[in-house]
């Protein structure tokens, strides 16, 4: 007779008297076996051919559910009757017993503080934004110049989390997370319960941003494209894209070895590599040939050429790095700090971020001034 034994109960099993409807991963749940618990001869009488009922599915698993569309309202799940809830009680007093750092839950206190509509220093560092990427496009200034830029787009960004005294920040800034792009499925539980403490929709791409205090925005605030000004220049962060295994002509500029007198198969190499007998090796970070792209890169002082306030759209002067829907981390310019990285005419800017009455009666479109003299003219001699 096969019989297998249950090490956590202490109980043994006849197989011979199981339904031939139960599948060997219905056996083994949460067993702890090996094969040679079974004997040969019954191994196929309980093989997974046989056709098997899948099990129901309670309700409490599913995740959350689409109530409309647009701006979906979410119902959240409780939790199933087996999940202790006296654990997740005491969660905020176990974790600020190991982890010091404050962990803010509630905005009220940020909130007040946007209801106040601060004042703008130099020394003030406004929130960034996710953005994501459309394509490119020409556009024309007010002299007829034409300039290539990069559409970006703002889909629901908004803010999920505040962190004071987060660990490797700054004591004198305080970290924000930001959400971008609503995600309607494949959430897992830990993340759906981060968004639901926010309440705010599960988002596709979560990031952080270190601000100074007076910057700070509440959680669930949205961020629109009219947080940017045009003419202000922008730090652009995207992952590049992936150029596959290339040699080292088109991965680091070289000129290769000369096309005749004696070179044969070998144009595009690299050459030698080595050292002499002192040091005797390749030093670290020789440029060879290898994977291209697919690395985090940024682009510094990029400007802003046009918002679309009802697209919610950024124009940004210039190539961005990334593939079309790439998500973009935008901020405001580090080298261009203070008064350098905005027009005269937008000074102060937007703090901490565009005022919903102002919002409300911007035009749908502002385009930067390019100003100085008309580049076409004819120069008198």
């Amino acid at each position: 007779m096969s019989m297998l034994w249950n090490y956590s109960s202490s109980k043994c099993f006849n197989l011979s008297n199981l339904s031939p409807l139960t599948t060997l991963p219905q056996i083994f749940r949460g067993l702890h076996y090996s094969p040679h618990f079974i004997s040969s001869s019954k191994y196929k009488k309980y093989s997974p051919r046989y056709p098997v009922k899948a099990p129901e599915v309670p309700e409490t698993f599913n995740k959350y559910e689409k109530m409309a569309e647009g701006n979906p309202n979410w119902s959240f799940v409780t939790s199933p009757a087996w999940v202790d809830t006296s654990i997740i009680q005491r969660k905020g007093s176990v974790l600020s017993k190991y982890y010091p750092r404050k962990i803010e839950r509630n905005s009220d206190k940020w909130e007040s503080q946007l209801q106040e509509k601060l004042t703008w220093t130099e020394n003030s560092i406004r929130l960034g934004v996710i953005a994501k990427k459309k394509g490119m496009m020409a556009l024309w200034d007010e002299w007829g110049v034409r300039h290539a830029c990069t559409v970006l787009q703002l889909e629901h960004v908004q803010v999920v989390q505040i962190r004071e005294n987060a660990r490797f920040v700054s004591s004198d800034l305080v970290s924000v997370q930001i959400g971008c792009t609503d995600k309607t499925k494949n959430v897992s539980r830990p993340l759906l319960g981060h968004f639901k403490v926010a309440d705010v929709p599960p988002k596709a791409k979560l990031m952080e941003f270190q601000v100074t205090p007076d910057a700070v925005l509440p959680v669930g605030y949205e961020i629109r494209a009219a947080h940017f000004v045009p003419g202000q220049y922008v730090d652009l962060q995207a992952t590049t894209l992936g150029k596959g295994f290339a040699g080292v002509m088109k991965r680091w500029g070289f000129s290769g070895l000369p096309a005749s007198h004696g070179t044969s198969l070998a144009h595009r190499s690299a050459g030698s590599t080595g050292q002499c007998q002192d040091p005797g090796r390749v030093f670290k970070g020789k440029k060879m040939a290898g994977r291209m792209g697919g690395i985090n890169c940024t682009k510094v002082n990029a400007k802003v050429l046009k918002i679309d306030n009802l697209l919610n759209l950024i124009y940004v002067k210039g190539p961005v790095p990334g593939h079309d829907e790439q998500f973009v981390r935008v901020r405001d310019a580090i080298n261009k700090k203070g008064v350098k990285c905005f027009p005269p005419d937008c000074i102060p800017p937007p703090f901490p971020t565009i005022d919903p009455e102002v919002f409300e009666t911007m035009p749908r479109e502002l385009v930067a001034k390019i100003g100085g003299v008309d580049p076409f003219a004819i120069k008198e001699s």
